[in-house]
């Protein structure tokens, strides 16, 4: 799927929660989304259920992880999935 059309789905269409990974420090859940004619699995992690971490600002993991998703992309490594903060 394109990555506009993964945006536009995750911006637009209905996200429906499947379950709740329990391995972790931060909130994790495994959602499907659905916007027209596209559908696909997702992970969704809430601002909410970040955990401070003593050596990173508190409230940063998200932007570390879309900017992970940048650096990636601007390098054309194509392994980090596409990442939104919304």
């Amino acid at each position: 799927m394109e990555k506009e059309t993964i945006e536009n789905v995750l911006l637009n269409g209905q996200v429906r929660l499947e379950g709740q990974f329990v391995y972790g420090s931060n909130y994790t859940f495994m959602v499907a989304c659905q916007f027209q004619d596209g559908s696909f699995k997702a992970i969704y992690k809430p601002l909410q259920g970040e955990r401070s971490l003593w050596d990173f600002p508190d409230q940063t993991l998200a932007k570390r992880e879309a900017a992970a998703y940048l650096v990636c992309e601007a390098l054309e490594w194509q392994f980090v999935p596409r990442t939104i903060i919304i």
